[in-house]
C-alpha cells in the first residue's frame, strides 16, 4: 500500500535481496580489509625477527667474514688458516759435458697452517715443503707474540730475514725460480729466535740462531752462533706489494725500497756424521727495488767472506739485476742478469742470463704458467743449485728451456 503511494512497483521480496547482497559485499570487504591488516602485521612481525636475527649473527664470530680457507672457534681466540702451493715443472738441459736432458718435475710444493692462538696477541705459523726429492722437510714453525701493533718476537724453526729474494713466498717470485745466484745465500731453515720492529717508513729484524745453514737443531757437537739482520727503508709504497716481484696493473701501488741485510757466525758446528763448520764467517747483502703499476725493477748486491773449509765457502761477489713488464693485464714480460765470481789465485766467474713470459689466467699468482729461456757462461760446481730446476753442476756453459704451472691458495 506505501509502495504503491510512493511510485515505486518493486516487489518487497526484490528490494529484501539487494539489501542481502549489499550486506554480503561489506562483510567480504570488511574480511579482506582484516586480512590486509594482519598481512601487514606478519611481515613487521617478521622484519622484526629479522633484524634480531642479523644483530645477533653480527655479534657472533661464526658469521664474521672470512676466507673460505680458514676456520676459527666459537669466541674467535684460534683461527686456523690452511693453504696450498704448487710448482709443476718441465725442464731441458742441454750443455757439451752431459749433452740434452729433459723432464718434469715438482720443484716446490707445500702445504701452510697459520692462525691466531689467544687472540691476535698470539699466532702461529708451519709449513711443510714437499717435492723435489723431499718426504717433507719443515720451512718454518714458530710461535708469534705480537708486543704491540708494530714490535713482535718470532720463536721456533724460522726462515731468518737476510736477502729480499730469500725472504719473499715462491708464489710472488719471478718467472719459475728465485735468481741462481741467491742458492749460495740461502740461510735456509734455523731454530732461533726473531725480534721484529717497524715504523712507517723503516723496519727490521735481528734473529739469533745456531749458525747458518745448520742440518741439526740441536746442541749436540754444537758451539757455534749465528746473528742475522736486516733493515729496510721505503720512503712510499706497500710493504706488501714490495714484497712481491711481479707488479700486477690493477692492484700494485707505486713503490720503492732499500735493503741491508748482514750474519755473522763464530764458533765451532761438529756433530757426528754431518759436515762442520769453524771460524769466523761474515755475509752481506744489499738491494734496490721500485715498481708502479705493470713495471718493476730489482737489483741485488752480495759479499761473502766465509773461511773455505765450509760449504760454498771462500770470499764472493754476486749481483742480480732484473726487470717485469706487463704490457697487458694477463700477461708479463720479463728479463734476468746475473754474476758471481770467488776471488783467489783461480779466480772465476759466472753468468746467467734468463728471459721469459708468464700468463695469470686470474689476473693474480693463484695460476701462473710460465716458459722461460736460462743461459749460464762459467762453472756452476762451485755454487749452490739450491733446488732450481733445469740448472746442473757442470763446468761448462749450459743453456736451460723451462715451463712451468704455479698454483696456489
Amino acid at each position: 500500500m506505501i509502495l504503491s503511494l510512493v511510485g515505486i512497483d518493486t516487489p518487497a521480496h526484490s528490494i529484501q535481496k539487494d539489501i542481502e547482497i549489499v550486506r554480503r559485499e561489506i562483510a567480504s570487504y570488511r574480511n579482506l580489509r582484516n586480512r590486509e591488516d594482519n598481512q601487514r602485521i606478519r611481515v613487521a612481525a617478521l622484519d622484526s625477527i629479522i633484524e634480531d636475527v642479523l644483530g645477533d649473527a653480527a655479534t657472533r664470530t661464526s658469521f664474521r667474514e672470512r676466507s673460505a680457507d680458514t676456520i676459527e672457534s666459537v669466541d674467535g681466540d684460534f683461527t686456523l688458516t690452511v693453504g696450498y702451493y704448487n710448482q709443476f715443472d718441465w725442464v731441458v738441459n742441454k750443455n757439451r759435458v752431459d749433452g740434452t736432458r729433459r723432464g718434469f718435475q715438482t720443484s716446490t710444493s707445500r702445504l701452510t697452517a697459520s692462525g691466531d692462538l689467544y687472540g691476535s696477541a698470539w699466532s702461529y705459523a708451519g709449513r711443510l715443503l714437499l717435492g723435489n726429492g723431499s718426504d717433507g722437510d719443515a720451512q718454518f714453525a714458530y710461535v708469534q707474540g705480537n708486543i704491540d701493533e708494530s714490535t713482535y718476537v718470532q720463536f721456533g724453526l724460522l726462515s731468518p730475514m737476510f736477502s729480499l729474494e730469500q725472504a719473499i713466498d715462491n708464489n710472488d717470485q719471478l718467472g719459475v725460480y728465485l735468481s741462481f745466484i741467491a742458492g749460495t745465500f740461502d740461510p735456509e731453515s734455523l731454530t732461533g729466535i726473531c725480534l721484529f720492529g717497524g715504523f712507517d717508513q723503516t723496519r727490521g729484524w735481528i734473529t739469533l740462531t745456531n749458525g747458518w745453514d745448520q742440518e741439526l737443531d740441536s746442541i749436540e757437537g754444537n758451539q757455534r752462533q749465528g746473528v742475522f739482520g736486516r733493515v729496510e727503508w721505503s720512503p712510499f709504497g706497500s710493504w706488501d706489494d714490495l714484497y712481491r716481484f711481479n707488479p700486477y696493473p690493477e692492484d700494485t701501488d707505486e713503490g720503492m725500497m732499500i735493503g741491508v741485510g748482514g750474519n755473522f757466525d763464530w764458533g765451532d758446528y761438529d756433530p757426528v756424521g754431518v759436515r762442520d763448520a769453524r771460524g769466523d764467517a761474515t755475509r752481506m747483502t744489499a738491494d734496490f727495488s721500485w715498481q708502479t703499476a705493470g713495471f718493476a725493477t730489482l737489483s741485488t748486491i752480495n759479499w761473502q767472506d766465509v773461511p773455505e773449509d765450509i760449504s760454498f765457502g771462500g770470499r764472493r761477489w754476486a749481483a742480480t739485476t732484473q726487470v717485469a713488464w706487463f704490457p697487458t693485464g694477463r700477461i708479463e714480460i720479463y728479463a734476468r742478469g746475473e754474476w758471481g765470481t770467488i776471488l783467489g789465485p783461480d779466480s772465476t766467474d759466472l753468468w746467467m742470463a734468463t728471459f721469459g713470459a708468464s700468463w695469470y689466467p686470474v689476473g693474480d699468482n693463484k695460476i701462473k704458467i710460465t716458459v722461460e729461456i736460462v743461459r749460464g757462461w762459467g762453472s756452476t760446481l762451485d755454487w749452490k743449485i739450491d733446488g732450481n730446476p733445469g740448472i746442473v753442476d757442470v763446468d761448462a756453459p749450459q743453456t736451460a728451456v723451462r715451463t712451468q704451472i704455479q698454483l696456489s691458495f
